[in-house]
């Protein structure tokens, strides 16, 4: 730099020559932090990968043919029969729930096990009005025709669903029963 001194004025390229190396300096700062705010957020991610590898080695390496993975979930399929009650008691036993079947995806990953397994959706509390075990109400459904029936009222109360592979629609494969039928269960763990 060389300073120009005329009159007693300083030369104005002094202060262009600053103004450029402070705009510089912002800018590289700027990419600092979002060089950071990246870094943080890549390390965060791959922290909630490592935990989910983990969780999803330590159920495979416990039960290798009992847990099978889906999206963002496990599923264990039981090898017993039991009521409704005690299927739901033993997801909440394994950390899980009885399945929630969230959209055909889903659905249609559940037909695959080609077995009659109780569902964690039923109209228990009000007759009528299908809840998931989580309490949420039911909005997408996937009843075989002319499900949900109650029985037709020659059984008695239907108020839990099962999920079975007699009906001819290719997706639509659920069917509502008395809660004391013995039947598997599937059960649900979603890893976030």
């Amino acid at each position: 730099y060389y300073l120009n001194i005329t009159d007693g004025v300083i030369s104005h390229q002094c202060f262009t020559e600053r103004d450029k190396l402070q705009t510089s300096y912002n800018n590289l700062t700027k990419d600092r932090d979002r060089l950071q705010t990246f870094y943080k957020n890549l390390s965060e991610e791959r922290e909630k990968i490592q935990r989910e590898r983990d969780l999803f080695q330590t159920v495979l390496v416990k039960s290798p043919n009992e847990w099978n993975v889906f999206s963002n979930s496990i599923y264990y399929v039981s090898t017993e029969k039991n009521k409704w009650e005690y299927a739901n008691q033993d997801c909440l036993k394994r950390g899980a729930q009885l399945v929630i079947i969230n959209n055909q995806e889903e659905q249609k990953f559940l037909i695959t096990f080609n077995i009659r397994t109780w569902i964690g959706l039923s109209d228990i509390e009000t007759e009528g009005t299908w809840r998931w075990v989580d309490g949420t109400p039911l909005t997408t459904a996937y009843w075989g025709a002319p499900q949900p029936d109650n029985g037709g009222g020659t059984i008695g109360e239907e108020d839990c669903a099962e999920f079975v592979n007699l009906y001819t629609d290719p997706v639509k494969k659920w069917n509502d029963v008395p809660c004391t039928t013995q039947l598997n269960w599937i059960c649900e763990k979603v890893i976030e």
